[in-house]
C-alpha cells in the first residue's frame, strides 16, 4: 500500500495551494474541512468564492483546471475530485483509508499527534480558586476545560504546563479568619453577632474544631487556615483527575521582587499617575475603557496590582504564552490585564479565556443556590453522586462560552440517552468483540481490508480518519469541547455498524479479521481521545 501523509489535511491543503499558485499565480490560503454528507467527498474547501474576484476566468471554469491538475498529484490517494457550486471537493481512495487503520494500530500511542504547536512553552492557569471555600461547580467546569486543554495541546506539539494561583492574602484573608474565630467561640459557647464580611458556611465550623484541637496560635490563624482550605481544593481537584505543574500563593508574590519591578517600569515608562492620593496606570493608553488604580490612598496594592505582578513573575519563568481560564465574572478584567502586560513590555502574550456559568439540574429542575447564605452545590458533593468520568464529559459538552445546563439525573444514567455510558461503551463493545474473536481463533488481521466494503465501514474509517484534525482544531482554537464531539459522532456510526452487521462468522474467518482490525482501530482511538479529555476507557460494562 502507498505510504500516506502523516498530516493528511494539510497536505492536499499544500497540493491545491501550489496548484493555484502555478496555475494562475495566486497565492492564497486553503483550508480544507471534514464535509457534512460523504457524497459530497471527505474534504471540502471553498476558497473558489473567496477568490471569485481575483480569478482570471468563471469560478467553474478555475474550478475545472483546478479539479484536473490536483486529481494529477493526488492520483494515488484520491479517487475523485470536483468542484460543484464553488466547492473543491475530494474523495479519497479506500486504501489511504486502509493505510490510516494501519498507521492507528501500528502505533496507537502516536496516532493523532500533530506538530502544530512547534514546542510552543504555554503556562494553563485554570481554577485558582480563592481559598475561603470549597470549590464550586464553575471551578469544576474550569477544571476540566484546564486539564483537558493541557492534555490536548500537549498532544498538538505544544509544551504546556498547568498551574493554580491561590489568593492567599489580603482583605479576604482577614473576612476568613474574622469568620473562624466567631465559629471558635460559637462552639465555645460565645454568642457574637457575625462579621459583615464574613463567610458563611458549615464547612469553617470544621476548621475551627482543627483550631481548637491543634491549640493553633492567633498569628499563625491566616496560613493555617487558607493551607487548609487550598489542599482540600487540592486534594478534590485529584479526585476529578486534575493534577497541577505549578502551585503559586499570592503571599510569595508579595515577598517577591516582581510588585517593585511593576511599579518601577510603569514609572519608567511614564505609565502612572496620582490622584486623590492613589496611584493609577494608565490602561486607556492601551484600549482599556478607563484608568486602573493600582495603589490605594492606604498604601495597600489592588487585587490588579499583584495579579500583574504575578503575570510577570510567570512571563520571567520563560513562557512565550500565558492562557488564563477565569469564570464568567471576569470580562471585564481581559482588558486591563491585556493593557498592564503591554505596558510591561509584553504585548499579546496573555490569552484570557471565559468558562461560563453553569446550572445543576435534578429531577428537572434547577438546583438553587446562594453565594450569599454560604449555600453551594461543591464539586465533591458532585463527585458523590455523578462519577468522575461523567462529570468531565458532562463539563466538556458544550463550548467553553456558552452557558451549561448539567443534568444530573441524565449523567447517572445507565443506557444510550448518557452520552459518556454511550461512549465508553463503544470501548466496552469494541474489547468485547475482539475477545469473542479470539475465543473463536479469529484476530484482527489487515491483509484483507479491501472486504471492508459496506458504506458503514467506510463511514467509520472516514470518521477516524478526521481524528487528527479534531485534536489539532481542539487545541488551535482552545476548545477541548470538540473532542466529546467527536467521539459522539463516531459512537452513532460505530453502534449502528455492529448492530447491522455481524462482525465475527467463523465461517468467513477473512472478513472477520478485516473487520476485527476495524474495530481494534476504532478501540485505540477511543481509547486515546478519552484520556485527552481525562475519561477512563472501561474494558467491560
Amino acid at each position: 500500500m502507498a505510504k500516506i501523509p502523516r498530516n493528511l489535511k494539510h497536505y492536499l491543503e499544500n497540493i491545491v495551494k501550489e496548484t493555484l499558485k502555478t496555475a494562475f499565480n495566486i497565492d492564497t490560503e486553503v483550508i480544507f474541512e471534514e464535509t457534512p454528507k460523504p457524497e459530497f467527498g471527505d474534504y471540502s474547501s471553498n476558497f473558489l468564492f473567496r477568490l471569485k474576484k481575483e480569478l482570471p476566468q468563471p469560478i467553474q471554469t478555475v474550478g475545472d483546471i483546478i479539479t484536473l491538475e490536483v486529481l494529477k498529484k493526488l492520483q494515488h490517494i484520491a479517487d475523485e475530485v470536483s468542484t460543484q457550486t464553488g466547492f473543491l471537493n475530494i474523495k479519497l481512495s479506500n486504501k489511504t483509508l486502509h493505510n490510516i487503520l494501519l498507521e492507528i494500530n501500528n502505533n496507537p500511542d502516536e496516532y493523532g499527534k500533530t506538530n502544530v504547536g512547534n514546542g510552543k512553552y504555554i503556562n494553563l492557569e485554570f481554577v485558582s480558586a480563592n481559598p475561603t471555600g470549597p470549590l464550586n461547580i464553575v471551578s469544576a467546569r474550569a477544571a476540566s476545560i484546564g486539564d483537558s486543554l493541557k492534555r490536548i495541546m500537549n498532544y498538538a506539539g505544544y509544551k504546556a504546563e498547568s498551574e493554580f494561583y491561590s489568593n492567599n492574602a489580603g482583605q479576604q484573608v482577614k473576612h476568613l479568619v474574622d469568620s473562624v474565630k466567631w465559629w471558635i467561640k460559637k462552639l465555645q459557647g460565645i454568642n457574637e453577632v457575625f462579621p459583615p464580611d464574613g463567610y458563611r458556611g458549615e464547612y469553617l465550623k470544621d476548621i475551627a474544631k482543627m483550631v481548637i484541637e491543634k491549640g493553633i496560635e492567633e498569628e499563625k490563624l491566616p496560613k493555617f487556615i487558607t493551607d487548609t482550605i487550598l489542599n482540600e481544593q487540592l486534594e478534590t481537584l485529584k479526585a476529578f483527575d486534575v493534577h497541577y505543574d505549578h502551585v503559586t500563593g499570592e503571599d510569595f508574590i508579595r515577598e517577591s521582587k516582581f510588585p517593585g519591578l511593576v511599579l518601577r517600569v510603569l514609572k519608567d515608562e511614564k505609565f502612572l499617575f496620582f490622584e486623590d492620593g492613589a496611584t493609577f496606570f494608565r490602561s486607556t493608553d492601551f484600549g482599556d475603557t478607563e484608568p486602573r488604580v493600582i495603589i490605594r490612598r492606604d498604601g495597600t496594592g489592588t487585587y490588579f496590582f499583584y495579579d500583574l505582578a504575578y503575570h510577570l513573575y510567570k512571563l520571567h519563568r520563560g513562557y512565550d504564552e500565558l492562557i488564563d481560564i477565569l469564570g464568567p465574572d471576569h470580562h471585564g478584567y481581559i482588558k486591563r490585564m491585556e493593557a498592564g502586560l503591554s505596558a510591561l513590555g509584553y504585548p499579546g502574550k496573555l490569552k484570557i479565556i471565559i468558562a461560563q456559568q453553569v446550572s445543576l439540574l435534578k429531577n428537572g429542575e434547577k438546583i438553587k443556590m446562594s453565594k450569599r447564605r454560604g449555600e453551594y452545590y461543591t464539586l465533591r458533593e458532585l463527585l458523590r453522586e455523578v462519577k468522575k468520568d461523567a462529570a468531565r464529559f458532562f463539563f466538556l459538552m458544550r463550548t467553553r462560552d456558552a452557558h451549561l445546563d448539567f443534568d444530573i439525573d441524565l449523567a447517572k444514567k445507565i443506557g444510550k440517552e448518557n452520552p459518556v455510558y454511550y461512549v465508553q461503551y463503544m470501548h466496552a463493545r469494541s474489547n468485547s468483540l475482539l475477545k469473542h474473536g479470539r475465543e473463536h481463533s479469529i484476530i484482527p488481521k489487515c491483509n484483507n481490508l479491501r472486504l471492508l466494503r459496506l458504506p458503514e465501514e467506510r463511514l467509520l474509517m472516514r470518521r477516524l480518519m478526521y481524528f487528527p484534525d479534531t485534536v489539532e482544531r481542539a487545541a488551535q482554537r482552545m476548545e477541548p469541547h470538540e473532542i466529546p464531539r467527536y467521539l459522539i459522532k463516531l459512537a452513532d456510526i460505530f453502534h449502528n455498524y455492529y448492530q447491522k452487521n455481524r462482525i465475527i462468522d467463523p465461517k468467513k474467518p477473512e472478513l472477520s479479521g478485516a473487520r476485527l482490525y476495524l474495530v481494534l482501530a476504532v478501540k485505540n482511538v477511543v481509547k486515546k481521545a478519552l484520556y485527552l479529555i481525562g475519561v477512563n476507557a472501561p474494558e467491560e460494562m
